[in-house]
């Protein structure tokens, strides 16, 4: 069938995939004009035709009714899940460094007054309640070559919430041990 054997085609653009896009040909002076959908044609992205009635809503209520509900507890809680690290860290400062102060003490009970100094300032940088913490010395013979660990128990609340509470609060303990020097002279 040759070009001139075909039926002439009709004005109105068509989309590659063959539907109709409801532009015909303005007959006066030649250029496209939108059309209005018919109730009867294809539906296409962008039309406004609806069932029954339209569907509308107020994006503003429930942006709103996210945030509060969702968003905000959200970030609540991982705010105060982040203070585990820092709790923990805490603690493993405040045993090392309260360790390292014991041995370098002359005599035990100097080492455990020196160990809770040391440790109880670790943990008062970094914003540690006193009440929050204890330190404890242990020392089984206070010679030389002998071990000396120093264990510290910090209070973690395991849900805490900023500017609401904490609740169900749990104990972390770790310690640190540090050998009394070989050879340093040691008080009486």
């Amino acid at each position: 069938m040759s070009s001139r054997d075909r039926p002439p085609v009709e004005s109105a653009a068509v989309d590659p995939a063959g539907v109709g896009l409801g532009i015909e040909a303005d007959r006066d002076s030649g250029a496209g004009a939108a059309s209005t959908p018919q109730a009867d044609g294809p539906r296409r992205r962008g039309d406004r035709r609806t069932g029954a009635g339209t569907e509308r809503g107020f994006v503003a209520v429930e942006w709103i009714a996210a945030m509060v509900f969702l968003l905000i507890p959200v970030v609540l809680i991982g705010a105060g899940a982040s203070r585990w690290p820092e709790r923990q860290q805490v603690a493993r400062a405040s045993a090392s460094e309260g360790a390292r102060a014991a041995v370098l003490a002359d005599t035990y009970p100097e080492a455990v007054a020196e160990a809770n100094r040391v440790a109880s300032q670790v943990a008062t940088n970094y914003g540690v309640p006193a009440d929050q913490f204890t330190v404890r010395v242990d020392a089984t013979d206070w010679d030389w070559g002998e071990e000396v660990t120093v264990t510290v128990t910090m209070s973690m609340p395991a849900l805490d919430v900023p500017g609401a509470g904490s609740w169900a609060p749990t104990d972390w303990t770790t310690s640190s041990t540090q050998r009394i020097e070989d050879y340093r002279g040691l008080g009486d």
